[in-house]
């Protein structure tokens, strides 16, 4: 969940050396690029958790009396979370892409 936080504020790790030293127009499109790339890492990431979390046996936590299957519910629904973050960055990129060729 704190890299989501990370990922909406935009504080993560980055290549600032190097993206910096970019034209403007081509910062944006590695941005939208690297945005779509994470989009289907984290598509990628739900998939394969709840696909995990529907096969997974139903066995039971001794002590708590809850099904095993609720410990790994946090990773696809973490990564949901980070796929709609990203979704809405690239909305804003592919609008500033275009806004900014009308300038």
């Amino acid at each position: 969940m704190g890299f989501a936080i990370a990922l909406k504020s935009a504080s993560h790790i980055q290549f600032r050396f190097l993206f910096e030293r970019l034209p403007q127009k081509t910062q944006m499109v590695v941005a939208l690029a690297c945005q779509i790339l994470a989009l289907s890492f984290f598509i990628f990431v739900i998939w394969g958790g709840y696909k995990h979390f529907i096969h997974m046996t139903p066995s039971m936590l001794p002590i708590m009396g809850i099904s095993e299957k609720w410990a790994v519910l946090p990773v696809p629904l973490s990564a949901l979370i980070m796929a709609i973050h990203v979704l809405e960055m690239i909305m804003q990129s592919i609008v500033e892409l275009f806004t900014n060729d009308a300038i």
